[in-house]
């Protein structure tokens, strides 16, 4: 492994697509060899698209191949504490998609097993490598903006709120499935802490989330270190792929938008449009390619993560926070994330 690092991944559906896509064709240094799949016919057509012979129905088959030295997790929450604590103790290197966990409980078993193994272990918050969130981060720091005053996130997603995703035992809730992001760049782009936070929710767009009793449309409110505000949107649309944030500060202000696949405007009638992104996987697809370029060259150089799995345990703590919130409409003091 002196120059290349073996993958096998976990999970091929939505975003474990585009990561296998990646290591397969895109990513220098990296090799992919095995994909696992409880969904066997899509890992194996997977397989077969991509040239990777190594196809599993099992996870546990993925481990027994010794030619993988790091494993991409992309799977359901509720499935991912035991996939990553079986994958730090079999000495593998672990890259695992957000949200890290359902709890602290499980984020802190993860962690554990990944401290006693001593492999590098990395969270898809890939808004950290996007060119618009990292040139916003260079601004920041510069001062351009002087002191923060305001930070707003706004999250809406073409998705549903249905199946494992509409109980937040299996999921986390809106809090941590959509929301992990906006928590995960607040605390990057600010390098404050979040001390309290006051939420709300409501369902007010699927059957299912009205029958389960969990969120679809939600916001919270927070205050950092230094007594910014930071506020958060999230729901569901019906129109593109909606990412932006804004942060405010007593010299300026930085805007990054939701992106637009061309520089054309359409004007008409019924609508104005830039051609926006439909997708998470089209927005953020380079952003997407370089947080495993920057992985794989954690495992060769032997560095730590730029995202670590303390980024992602918090994220998991504040999306729990904001969802006691919610349901308690009253405010939440935080203070193991300081």
């Amino acid at each position: 492994m002196a120059n290349k690092v073996r993958f096998g991944i976990v999970g091929v559906s939505s975003i474990g697509r585009v990561h296998a896509e990646n290591l397969a064709t895109n990513i220098p240094n990296a090799e992919l060899v095995a994909i696992a799949d409880s969904n066997f016919g899509a890992a194996k057509n997977l397989g077969a698209q991509l040239g990777v012979k190594n196809v599993y129905p099992d996870f546990q088959q993925l481990l027994e191949n010794k030619d993988v030295d790091a494993v991409v997790i992309s799977v359901p929450t509720y499935l991912k504490k035991d996939m990553v604590v079986a994958v730090a103790e079999s000495g593998r290197h672990i890259f695992c998609e957000k949200p890290m966990a359902a709890s602290l409980r499980e984020a802190d078993e993860m962690i554990g097993a990944r401290r006693r193994a001593g492999v590098k272990f990395q969270i898809g918050f890939m808004r950290r490598f996007d060119r618009s969130h990292v040139r916003a981060k260079q601004l920041i720091d510069e001062g351009k903006i002087g002191k923060i005053t305001l930070i707003t996130s706004h999250a809406r997603d073409p998705g549903a709120v249905a199946g494992w995703g509409a109980d937040p035992q299996l999921s986390g809730g809106i809090f941590a499935d959509n929301c992990s992001h906006d928590f995960d760049a607040i605390r990057w782009l600010t390098g404050q802490e979040i001390k309290r936070i006051f939420a709300e929710g409501a369902a007010l767009v699927f059957d299912e989330a009205k029958k389960t009793g969990t969120f679809d449309t939600a916001n919270a409110v927070m205050r950092l270190d230094s007594g910014a505000i930071a506020q958060i949107d999230t729901g569901f649309s019906m129109y593109a792929y909606d990412v932006r944030m804004e942060v405010l500060g007593t010299e300026g202000g930085i805007m990054m938008s939701m992106g637009n696949q061309t520089n054309t405007t359409l004007l008409g009638k019924a609508v104005i449009s830039n051609e926006s992104y439909s997708s998470y996987q089209s927005r953020f697809a380079e952003a997407y390619r370089d947080e495993l370029v920057d992985f794989v060259e954690c495992i060769l150089t032997g560095r730590e993560p730029k995202v670590t799995e303390t980024d992602g345990r918090i994220a998991a703590e504040l999306a729990l926070a904001a969802s006691e919130s919610a349901q308690k409409l009253t405010p939440i003091f935080l203070f193991s994330n300081r």
